[in-house]
């Protein structure tokens, strides 16, 4: 700070502590629930983990489903980003891009992605906040699908019912693989990203398979 600068005021001052203390809820929170899953993640365990009173965790979240929304959202955003793409270039690597998006964001956070089952089981809301990602991301499939059946070069396929397709095979491939058995010596990602675009590429590209 210059001397032509005013000091901060009392009110940026108690925001700045006010967003600190939020990151370290939510990184604390993160943790907790990639080590501990849904369930058994507990508000006192997050505090704790953040070295603060419970009382404070209420000022940023309004209950642990609220936590756990929250970290949701900065995990799986890499994951969503692919929805803003403008989906031109090569197609093969445009696939990869949508698989590889998914499948890293659970292999980089499998106890998360567990959480996340656990979650929508026990929890309507978080069912319905991962069912509203999913749809964003189907329907942008589906774009891809009948963009490319314009073009001549996609397959006579239903689009919407294809993304579901495509899009359950890359999900549950990546949970099954990286978050539900990652005891089983799971495959690199860059492999399991590989043979997962190679499926896609040829049910949807025309000279690739039967229609």
């Amino acid at each position: 700070m210059t001397s032509d600068e005013p000091p901060p005021s009392r009110s940026s001052l108690r925001q700045e502590r006010a967003d600190t203390t939020r990151r370290q809820l939510l990184d604390a929170a993160r943790d907790v629930f990639e080590e501990k899953g849904y369930r058994a993640t507990t508000i006192r365990a997050i505090t704790s983990r953040a070295s603060t009173a419970q009382g404070t965790f209420y000022l940023h979240f309004e209950n642990k489903e609220d936590a756990f929304g929250q970290v949701l959202a900065e995990v799986w955003q890499g994951m969503l980003s692919m929805v803003d793409w403008e989906w031109e270039g090569d197609p093969r690597e445009i696939t990869r891009s949508a698989v590889q998006s998914v499948i890293a964001a659970v292999a980089m956070h499998p106890g998360i992605a567990r959480a996340l089952l656990e979650g929508s089981l026990d929890n309507e809301t978080i069912e319905a906040r991962w069912m509203a990602s999913r749809a964003v991301l189907i329907e942008r499939i589906a774009e891809l699908i009948a963009k490319e059946q314009s073009a001549g070069r996609a397959r006579d396929l239903d689009p919407l019912l294809a993304a579901h397709a495509l899009g359950s095979m890359v999900e549950w491939v990546a949970l099954n693989r990286y978050a539900l058995a990652p005891e089983r010596h799971a495959p690199g990602v860059d492999a399991m990203v590989d043979a997962v675009t190679d499926l896609w590429y040829h049910a949807v590209y025309r000279g690739h398979g039967s229609g």
